[in-house]
């Protein structure tokens, strides 16, 4: 009489091997990818600077003053009076219309308002005050409770990431 063995399965040991080999490889994905979000918020930060920066920049060529500056009109401005000064056609004294006409000749500048990456907030805050170097406006964001957004200082047409201390704090000199 001959016995014949079953050898269908797989040992305890040999699925510990593949259990333990599943784990190390999930792990090295996770670490590869993890954290991947901050250089595409980076990136977006740099291009969404950009735009707005050259917005504002073709509205000052258009209207010979920075938006919601002190010749321009509503100043001040509102959050809002600032958007629709980018994404809606405008008059030469800066007033805004959805329709572009004779009249409404200029803009718009952006397509819409965009958002900061790393808060994902399009608020806008500004400082009324004097003109002032970018770095000292970046200088005084770094170390602040900075909410996400954008900073706006309107005398000299300088925009920043409003980060504070509660995101990379590298970002705010962009």
């Amino acid at each position: 009489m001959t016995f014949v063995r079953n050898d269908r399965g797989f040992t305890l040991a040999e699925v510990l091997i593949v259990i333990a080999l599943l784990g190390i490889l999930a792990s090295i994905v996770v670490l590869n990818f993890g954290g991947s979000d901050r250089p595409a918020n980076e990136r977006a930060l740099k291009g969404n600077l950009q735009a707005l920066r050259s917005a504002v920049a073709l509205y000052k060529a258009d209207h010979g003053q920075w938006p919601c500056s002190t010749g321009d009109y509503n100043y001040p401005c509102t959050s809002a009076q600032f958007r629709d000064k980018l994404t809606r056609f405008s008059r030469k004294d800066g007033r805004t219309s959805a329709n572009k006409n004779a009249e409404y000749a200029y803009g718009p500048y952006l397509d819409e308002f965009p958002v900061e990456p790393f808060s994902q907030a399009d608020s806008l805050t500004w400082s009324l005050g004097t003109e002032r170097l970018k770095a000292t406006i970046a200088n005084q964001i770094d170390g602040s409770s900075g909410n996400g957004g954008w900073y706006y200082e309107p005398e000299s047409g300088i925009i920043v990431p409003n980060l504070g201390s509660a995101y990379p704090n590298e970002y705010a000199g962009f």
